[in-house]
């Protein structure tokens, strides 16, 4: 029962109490005496002191009632305060946690399916200008940049699409907080960066450029970058459109080729940081143009094989590709804001969502994937060990980690590893976590249902609703939203009604 109907009902009972000792006090009075001196006879006398007891039974039952009612009010008081001030701090939480990226919005009920779309954007949307924009997938090769509306489904527009039989191209593209989509058609032979209209569709521009280009959005701008023909990255920040220069930079000497005989770039822009990749080199630029880390690995295949330099979200930390002390591969920790670097075992492991309460903590996975470790940023030491895996997934909430281990969703304080809950769960294809801020989602398998989507309490891990999934829905998170993705279809997931 809800703690403000329990008051009311308990409310109402101590009025029938008190109704009930009212009606039993004795309401007869005494005789009037003959003069003021005179004194009465034993009779009136008799019946003065019972009239003196019956007041006295009546005021100090009267007293009781009024108590009663105090307390009561009281409690119902403390009751109602207590249910406000919760209501209160839960929404302080919630709207703390709004802006963290990957979380979704509040969920106040079961999900179900909004509505299906027959264009497939496996494997990936996004959200720009109230659109939801992909690179459409489709069978006989003719794939083009589409939008859609995140209400209905209904398509907006399509654009660019590859001539057909050209399968061998790839299509990736940026979103600038702007009122343009900037993408890159690509083949082993030529490429294309096309600036769409993000409103109408439109192409607006269709220019020539390098066929290992790669491109990322950075506020309202464009980043490109390219390897040249010496094989050194040039890297440039430019307007959305491509006309204005912010800036440009060049690596200092020239990339190793990949395992494919290729010279490619990669770019990531990680808040206001710009990550460049390429075969056995990175760097780590500000937002512009300034140089702030760099990497480069060891020119034998081991080694450029082992991966490049990441950034942890909201943080101002890198991880690289490093050897311990045993020849092993490990991971190197640099905090550039203090300078602080350290050397660990193993793989980082990037939460999401996370939200920052455990910005002291790096969390890694050993060799052979059977713990999680996380190591004190200021100090470089181990803070605590879990056993268990983390490859399906993990997430940072109010001081906690919870992660999907291989038949287990656990909950650990952040602080000491310990378990706070553990609840079992089957093996899935699927190897992420989502969450609202108060639920944990999982997508898990029934023997007879299929794959179920299950919603876990945060605080405690039980099931608070459960719903049937396509087997070949990939989930994905986009600006609050739940998505499946398939190769045949995108379908939106949410609260009835809502």
């Amino acid at each position: 029962m809800h703690p403000i109907l329990a008051c009311s009902v308990g409310l109402g009972r101590v009025a029938e109490v008190g109704r009930r000792e009212m009606q039993d006090v004795d309401l007869a009075g005494g005789e009037a005496g003959e003069g003021p001196d005179a004194a009465p006879p034993l009779g009136s006398r008799i019946r003065s002191r019972s009239a003196h007891s019956s007041r006295s039974t009546r005021s100090s039952r009267s007293a009781r009632s009024r108590w009663w009612w105090a307390a009561a009010a009281g409690l119902a008081v403390a009751v109602v305060g207590s249910a406000l001030g919760a209501d209160r701090l839960e929404r302080n939480r919630l709207a703390a946690l709004d802006g963290i990226p990957d979380l979704l919005a509040p969920l106040d009920g079961a999900v179900t399916d909004v509505w299906h779309s027959d264009v497939s954007l496996w494997p990936g949307v996004r959200q720009s200008g109230g659109r939801l924009v992909g690179v459409e997938n489709r069978p006989g090769g003719n794939v083009g940049v589409v939008a859609l509306d995140p209400g209905t489904g209904a398509t907006l527009w399509q654009a660019a699409p590859r001539p057909r039989g050209t399968s061998t191209a790839g299509t990736t593209c940026a979103l600038p907080a702007t009122d343009v989509v900037v993408c890159l058609v690509a083949d082993q032979t030529r490429a294309r960066l096309l600036v769409i209209d993000a409103a109408t569709g439109v192409v607006r521009s269709d220019t020539p450029t390098d066929t290992g280009a790669a491109i990322a959005a950075l506020g309202a701008d464009l980043v490109v970058g390219h390897v040249d023909a010496d094989g050194v990255v040039r890297v440039a920040r430019t307007d959305a459109l491509g006309r204005a220069s912010r800036w440009t930079f060049d690596g200092a000497h020239p990339v190793l080729t990949d395992a494919f005989g290729r010279q490619d770039v990669s770019l990531d822009v990680v808040d206001d940081l710009v990550v460049v990749g390429a075969a056995g080199s990175s760097w780590v630029l500000s937002a512009d143009g300034g140089l702030l880390h760099t990497w480069a690995a060891d020119p034998d295949p081991a080694a450029v094989a082992s991966g490049r330099v990441q950034v942890l979200h909201d943080t101002r930390v890198v991880t690289e590709p490093a050897t311990t002390d045993d020849g092993g591969r490990g991971t190197r920790v640099v905090d550039l804001a203090s300078g602080r670097a350290f050397t660990v075992s193993g793989s980082p492991v990037h939460p999401r969502p996370d939200d920052g309460s455990l910005a002291g903590l790096i969390l890694v996975q050993p060799p052979g994937g059977r713990s999680l470790v996380a190591y004190d940023l200021a100090t470089g030491r181990a803070r605590w060990s879990a056993g268990g895996t983390a490859g399906r997934g993990v997430m940072v909430l109010d001081g906690r980690v919870v992660r999907a281990d291989a038949d287990e969703l656990q909950s650990l304080d952040g602080r000491t590893g310990r378990s706070v809950w553990a609840v079992p769960v089957g093996q899935t294809a699927q190897s992420t976590l989502f969450s609202d801020g108060r639920l944990v989602l999982l997508a898990q398998p029934d023997p007879e249902r299929g794959i179920v989507l299950v919603a876990h309490g945060l605080d405690d891990g039980r099931v608070r609703w459960e719903f049937d999934l396509a087997d070949d829905q990939y989930l994905v998170t986009v600006d609050g939203g739940l998505y499946g993705l398939s190769n045949r279809e995108t379908v939106a997931l949410g609260v009835a009604g809502r």
